[in-house]
This record gives structure tokens, sequence and C-alpha cells, in this order.
């Protein structure tokens, strides 16, 4: 849309994909699972942050849920980490009939990210039922249940490994390493030979930073050190062990979280959750109604962010920034 087009509802906003000079609508969309049908939507201004307009828009679709023959009495809210925002959760709790699970980034939780595996156990999903008749066992997807106080109440905690994704995110990680170090030796030679630009230490931790910032890695994986002599500066770099052995711990980590239950109905819930969150974006692949969006994406920027979904999975939500 062209900027002298006026329009309440296409602002410029944060865009997910860093494309912030482009006007966007926030489109809130209830689809039923059988039929890919939508049974209801709003729209808000495209600078509106989701987690402003989760009340709003949140009561309006339960209303619309609810008035569904068969639903059940109570509702599942399956919300993404870029959702969690205290004030939602207060909203939450303050419904008996309604229920969340929600991922939260390890980023901001490292204590659970880094609990070593042999804690963990095997999850009981039908993903790891097939891949252990194949005796596949390395390859099971893993779980840690525990308790933390979040958002002022006491929430279920459940952190998954996934051996696969860890192996990834482990080559991805360590061919970045190689690329710092190899262009931290580039560094160190410019600075023994005294070339032009390369003689104060601010200027070069600056190119470091900017090297981390490139390839989306922390700056603390790496020390630099620096030593001003009569024969001018000299730079010196090691790996830092420690930080490189806990970002590792990380990898193939997630974490949801959910309202305190009763073990063995929460572990049930919980579990459910973990599939339908493993299978969310191939159910999203097969859908002809998000097939039909994707063309729609050409020209109106949409990513699902969050979906609602019933104890029998019948009506997922979709809200789409």
């Amino acid at each position: 849309m062209a900027s002298h087009t006026e329009s309440e509802i296409a602002c410029r906003g944060k865009n997910k994909e860093g494309r912030h000079h482009l006007r966007q609508i926030g489109l809130g969309l209830l689809v039923a699972k059988g039929t890919k049908l939508p049974l209801y939507y709003s729209v808000c201004p495209g600078n509106i942050h989701d987690s402003r307009h989760f009340e709003t828009i949140m009561d309006e679709m339960f209303g619309v849920v609810c008035g569904l023959n068969k639903t059940k009495e109570r509702l599942t809210v399956v919300i993404d980490k870029g959702m969690n925002s205290e004030g939602n959760y207060t909203w939450i709790d303050e419904h008996s009939r309604v229920h969340f699970i929600t991922t939260y980034s390890t980023y901001f939780a490292q204590d659970l990210a880094v609990i070593p595996l042999d804690r963990f156990e095997v999850a009981d999903t039908t993903g790891n039922k097939q891949l252990i008749e194949k005796d596949c066992y390395d390859e099971c997807q893993l779980a840690y249940r525990s308790k933390g106080e979040y958002w002022g109440k006491e929430r279920t905690v459940i952190v998954t490994y996934s051996p696969k994704t860890a192996r990834k995110k482990s080559y991805t990680f360590d061919s970045k390493l190689e690329t710092i170090r190899q262009e931290l030796l580039k560094m160190r030679t410019k600075v023994k030979e005294e070339a032009p630009h390369w003689k104060n230490s601010d200027d070069i931790m600056n190119r470091y930073l900017r090297l981390c910032q490139r390839l989306h890695i922390s700056s603390n994986l790496f020390s630099l050190n620096f030593k001003q002599s009569e024969k001018g500066l000299s730079m010196s770099f090691r790996k830092n062990p420690y930080q490189v052995k806990q970002k590792k711990l990380m990898f193939g980590k997630n974490i949801l979280r959910h309202q305190v239950r009763p073990r063995p109905k929460s572990y049930r819930l919980l579990a459910a959750g973990l599939m339908r969150v493993g299978s969310y974006r191939s159910w999203i692949n097969k859908a002809p109604l998000i097939k039909t969006m994707g063309v729609i994406r050409r020209l109106i920027h949409e990513t699902p962010v969050k979906h609602v979904i019933m104890d029998l999975a019948k009506s997922p939500f979709f809200t789409c920034f």
C-alpha cells in the first residue's frame, strides 16, 4: 500500500522480518480445523503489538468458541514466546475455564536450559513410540518436568530436548566459531604488521563486536587481549570454553510453561501440548485455507503467532501480524 493512501489500520510498526518501512495490518482469524473454514475474524492497526491486543481479541474469540456446539467446558490457549506479557497471563488466570501452555525463551531461563540430559526422560509421544519401534532410541525427544514461580504464580515447567535440532544447531555454531577464529587470526596479523587503521584497540574491538553481530552470535565466546609496549600494540585471543559449553547445553531445548495442576492430568495436558506444538507447522502446510493465505501473503504480510485449541483440538485460532 502506498504511503499517501489513507488508512486507519494499515500502519507502520515493528515487523517480524525487519521490514519496518512497510505498512501492515493486524489480523485475528478463528478457523475450524475440520473444515478449514473461517469462523470469525478481527483486524487492528499494524502498529499495535499483538500482546497489547490480546485481551480484547481473546474476549471476542472465546465468545465465538463457547457458542459452538459440543464446546468443552475448558479451553487451552497455546501461546508463543512473543506473547509473554504478564498482563496476558493475569487475564487468563482470572478465567477459571481458560488455561494456557506457552513457550519461553531459553535466553531468559538459562538455569533451565542448561539442565544436564541425564535428568531428562523419554517423552511419551507418538513420534517417540515410532522411533523406539525402529530402535532409534538416540533420536527420541526427551522431557524434564519441574515447577517455578512465573508471572506471580507457581507454574508447571516442561523442558524438551530434540537431538536432531541440537545437532543442527551445534554444526552451525561450530561453523560460526571457526569463522570468527579465522577472522581473529587475520586481525592479529594486521595488528602485528601495524597496518593502517589497526593501531587502536577500541577500534579493533568494535570490529570484533560487529563481526559477532553479523553472525548473530554472542561476543563473550572469545576473549580479546591487547598490550601496548615500546614495539607497539599486540593482540591475543582465546576461546572461552565455559561460555561455549553453556551455549551448547542449550541447543535443541525448548521450555513450556503451564498453570499448576495435579500431576497426572497436568502431565497428559502438557504432553498433548507438546504434540500439538510439534505438529503445528506440518498442519499449516496441509491446510487449504493457509495455502490460500500464502498467496495473500505476497500482498499482505501475515505470520501466525498464536492459536487456541480446545481439548479435542477442533478450532485453532491464528492471530497474524
